[in-house]
């Protein structure tokens, strides 16, 4: 994905504390026993229900990522700080049902934190829409070639008090989905 221009340099705590469209219902990161394990799943009613994990990611790596999207150096460091302090590595966990999409973090080895939930539907085989107004939908093509699973940002209708995306929502969405694909853990 390529950064848009953006009139702020905002950053909405993005997906991670959380996500500038945060269907968390405490608005931020959640503590949650509700974190996929590894455990075999039931069988999947649709191929992208079920629990999907990345392997450790750096948030070096992860500024590498947004740098290469286009983004300000500046914007991915004050998305970095204010997201993650001084972590080093993430783990991200996508679960999966027939309808609902949710997110978690893991950082620097601690516990599981549910960052985003919300609605999501497969438009077609190689598309999916997640979340819902007034931030939302955010469009990603997506791949599932056996148990991995690659997401690339195509549309995020989450905009700002002044009715741009802000870069920080960009940011979030562009490293946490593109950076490395997700692995089917359950």
């Amino acid at each position: 994905m390529t950064a848009r221009p953006i009139a702020t340099a905002f950053v909405l705590g993005a997906m991670l504390a959380t996500a500038g469209c945060s269907g968390a219902d405490s608005g931020g990161r959640t503590e949650s026993s509700d974190a996929p394990t590894t455990e075999a799943a039931e069988p999947a009613a649709g191929p992208l229900v079920g629990a999907f994990q990345t392997p450790t990611i750096s948030l070096t790596r992860m500024a590498e990522v947004a740098k290469a999207a286009g983004f300000n150096q500046k914007d991915i460091d004050e998305y970095l700080s204010d997201n993650f302090g001084d972590a080093r590595n993430v783990v991200y966990t996508l679960r999966l049902t027939e309808d609902q999409w949710v997110a978690f973090v893991t950082i620097d080895g601690g516990s599981a934190e549910e960052t985003w939930s919300g609605p999501y539907v497969l438009v077609d085989a190689s598309t999916v829409r997640a979340g819902a107004p007034p931030c939302g939908p955010i469009t990603y093509d997506y791949a599932l070639e056996g148990d991995v699973l690659s997401l690339d940002l195509k549309d995020d209708d989450c905009p700002g008090p002044d009715g741009e995306v802000p870069a920080g929502e960009l940011i979030a969405q562009t490293t946490i989905y593109e950076t490395v694909p997700f692995t089917r853990v359950g």
